[in-house]
């Protein structure tokens, strides 16, 4: 939702951040969290637009613990960074040494950890 709430232009900051090299993917339950709150959220509409035109990896779950969850688990599993504003999930990204790209004072992009 970064680009609709800050209007940063999260692809650009990904390019400057990772020097160009990087796929975006988004997971099921990013895209069932979006469409549980686009009622209520106007950016969560946007966000979920932008989200059903990247490829999905598929990770089942249905709470907000399991889509946490198999963020980290896919960051744990290596070659991947996780990017979100969710400071819980920053934080547990963190505490198991994972990387995580989130955005910093509300117009650019920071990558905190690397991968291997």
């Amino acid at each position: 939702m970064i680009p609709f709430q800050f209007n940063v232009d999260v692809f650009a900051e990904l390019d400057r951040v990772l020097e160009g090299r990087y796929r975006v993917y988004v997971t099921d339950g990013v895209l069932r969290e979006l469409r549980g709150i686009r009622m209520r959220r106007k950016s969560a509409g946007a966000a979920l637009q932008l989200a059903s035109k990247l490829p999905v990896i598929e990770t089942g779950g249905e709470g907000i613990r399991d889509v946490d969850r198999a963020l980290i688990n896919l960051a744990q599993e290596g070659n991947t960074i996780i990017c979100t504003n969710d400071k819980i999930l920053i934080e547990k990204l963190r505490s198991k040494g994972l990387p995580v790209i989130y955005l910093r004072q509300r117009k650019y992009l920071m990558l905190e950890g690397y991968l291997e």
